[in-house]
């Protein structure tokens, strides 16, 4: 089975790649290497670099794959915040442009992850933001509480 990893040069991408192929799987890396380390990417042969939101890069590399492991995106809570296009480009759009390629090359099986870290460095802002709010307004802040 040929696994596409994207984001396959970032630190888990790069683990998550050399696992696999200590598995007995095929691995091709893609990775626009904006984030990811071209050395951890050394010992496999079959690498694309490409942009996650360029749709015939994305198609090409879906070529002959079976799976794919969707790593690929941007990750830096504070410019995602100062520069919020950006990340909604290449998160969702990228996430889009390899569903589509996925559809069109009927690859049905995929592995997302996703950073919980970011997820919580942004609740975290939102609830100090809200406290500050509730504060200049005299009211109680709200509770938000930890839901897993």
């Amino acid at each position: 089975m040929k696994v596409l990893v994207t984001g396959g040069a970032g630190y888990i991408g790069a683990h998550v790649s050399d696992l696999l192929e200590k598995n007995g799987y095929q691995v091709r890396i893609f990775d626009d290497f904006s984030n990811g380390l071209e050395r951890r990417t050394k010992s496999f042969a079959d690498i694309y670099s490409g942009d996650i939101t360029d749709r015939q890069a994305v198609l090409k590399a879906m070529d002959g794959v079976d799976a794919v492991i969707h790593l690929a995106a941007k990750k830096a809570v504070g410019e995602s915040v100062s520069n919020p296009l950006k990340y909604y480009t290449n998160n969702v759009g990228g996430t889009m442009n390899l569903l589509a390629a996925m559809s069109l090359k009927k690859v049905s099986k995929i592995v997302f992850s996703s950073r919980l870290r970011s997820i919580h460095q942004v609740r975290r802002m939102q609830l100090q933001r809200a406290i500050q709010l509730s504060r200049s307004r005299h009211m109680e802040p709200p509770n938000f509480s930890q839901s897993s």
